[in-house]
């Protein structure tokens, strides 16, 4: 196996502020650096102003996949909801301390996966690889009763390992022959 540094940063590029730190931090060594390329971006973000997380989306992937089309190549990895896929069920929520998903929730994470099938089509020439994950309910503290039901409406009967998320998307890292297509990992919520 080759040996890869990994470098993370946490960037709310929504509205523009953080985009120098990303430009100084990544893109800009690039130039002095040649063997410095971003080989794989992952967007995955919690709203919390609706416009600005569907911003965050488009202009983080459009300027990863910018700078891999200038360095070769990459993948890009949109982490949307089962919520794109289905609308959420009001009977989970009610009488419990969990606020039930918004429409607009599902509306942009609808949007996400338009977006990354978009992104796959438009920069495959240039061997840039686009996917989703649809990830289910994680255990996050929820309230008791919350989980009681969730879990009871999937068939698998629990909530999601973050884990899994993390596998699905070194899966589609390094499975060449995937681009605008994704992996749902919901434990069977979006079956029934």
């Amino acid at each position: 196996l080759k040996k890869a540094t990994i470098e993370t940063l946490n960037l709310d590029i929504a509205d523009g502020a953080d985009i120098p730190i990303f430009l100084n931090r990544f893109v800009l060594p690039s130039a002095i650096f040649r063997d410095r390329k971003i080989n794989v971006w992952v967007n995955t973000t919690y709203p919390q102003h609706w416009s600005a997380h569907l911003d965050s989306f488009l202009y983080g992937s459009l300027m990863a996949a910018k700078h891999m089309q200038e360095s070769g190549g990459g993948v890009i990895i949109n982490i949307s909801s089962i919520y794109g896929l289905v609308g959420s069920n009001p009977s989970l929520y009610q009488d419990t301390s969990v606020i039930m998903t918004p429409i607009e929730y599902s509306m942009i994470k609808g949007a996400i996966i338009s977006l990354t099938q978009a992104i796959a089509t438009k920069y495959a020439c240039y061997n840039i690889r686009a996917c989703w994950i649809c990830p289910g309910g994680i255990y996050n503290e929820q309230d008791s009763e919350f989980v009681r039901r969730y879990c009871m409406n999937v068939p698998l009967q629990k909530m999601v390992d973050p884990k899994s998320v993390a596998q699905a998307a070194l899966f589609l890292i390094n499975n060449e022959d995937m681009t605008g297509t994704g992996i749902v990992i919901d434990g069977g919520y979006t079956a029934i």
